[in-house]
């Protein structure tokens, strides 16, 4: 599916709650491609549902791509109601992409399984791109239901098992992510490598700001804006699991980088119990870890 022509133009489904509805779908047992154009607007059940899509992407090869400006909004608007399972982009496949353009606004409001950005690979790569964020845009907001908190701002994930083929990638411009009710970006590569780098915010008001797990080692580099979770003991701003031994976490804090923790109540200034960087609970993670901050760590 292409999309071409003059700037601009809406899709909508208004769906009083129903489920299953998408507003572009795309599969195929061999590729599938969705192409939008510059622009574009999407509105989904603005009374809830289940299954929802802006963009659905499946098949053996799964590519989104957004172009610039482009508005998605799904749910209700409303977190107390019964929006489940939805995301604003999702590629499901053995390899799985999603690239968005300059400029662009995923909103997602509901209660359970919301992803702004899914990338769901289960026999190869998977992989989100997105770009800087522009004028009179919101970035990628998910608003969720905080008791499961299992909701995020965006997902990449590859479940396949060969350490060398399936891997994650996570790259944003300075486009800003933030979410409550989950994390702010969750890559997990089951047997392969991750790679996240940032340059804009990446906020989580009730989890972990940036949140890894990998087979084989991961990369997180925090080059600009400010990655941010609850950023305590139990949820800090930046969490990591190594699968396996013998393999390196490597955080960087660029320059124009900051990775905050938690701001009591009120407060202006850190607590002092605050955990920017820490290692998912329990005896899970093994490997080595190593930090370099040349930005701001607070």
């Amino acid at each position: 599916v292409t999309m071409t022509g003059n700037l601009g133009g809406v899709i909508s489904i208004q769906g009083n709650g129903t489920n299953n509805n998408f507003g572009i779908e795309a599969f195929s047992n061999g590729t599938a491609t969705v192409t939008t154009n510059n622009g574009r607007t999407i509105n989904i059940d603005p009374q809830g549902g289940a299954t929802l899509a802006g963009v659905l992407v499946e098949g053996g090869v799964a590519t989104a791509t957004l172009g610039d400006s482009n508005t998605i909004n799904i749910g209700s608007g409303n977190a107390t109601t019964a929006t489940v399972n939805a995301a604003g982009v999702a590629a499901v496949g053995p390899i799985a992409t999603v690239n968005a353009g300059n400029g662009t606004s995923i909103n997602v409001t509901g209660s359970t399984a919301l992803s702004g950005i899914l990338a769901d690979a289960f026999a190869g790569n998977a992989t989100v791109n997105i770009g800087n964020t522009a004028a009179n845009t919101t970035g990628i907001t998910v608003i969720g239901n905080t008791t499961l908190n299992n909701n995020t701002g965006i997902t990449a994930e590859s479940t396949g098992g060969n350490a060398t083929a399936d891997n994650v990638s996570v790259k944003i411009g300075s486009t800003a992510i933030k979410v409550t009710g989950g994390d702010g970006i969750f890559a997990d590569a089951l047997a392969g490598g991750v790679s996240v780098t940032t340059a804009g915010n990446v906020n989580s008001t009730t989890g972990v700001g940036i949140n890894t797990r990998a087979g084989t080692n991961t990369t997180i580099a925090v080059n600009g804006g400010t990655t941010s979770g609850v950023g305590n003991a139990t949820l800090p701003s930046i969490q990591f699991l190594n699968r396996t031994a013998n393999t390196t976490t490597t955080i960087g804090i660029g320059a124009a980088g900051t990775v905050a923790t938690d701001l009591v109540g009120n407060a202006t200034t850190p607590s002092l119990t605050g955990l920017a960087i820490a290692p998912a609970p329990g005896n899970v993670t093994i490997g080595s870890v190593v930090v370099n901050d040349a930005g701001h760590m607070i």
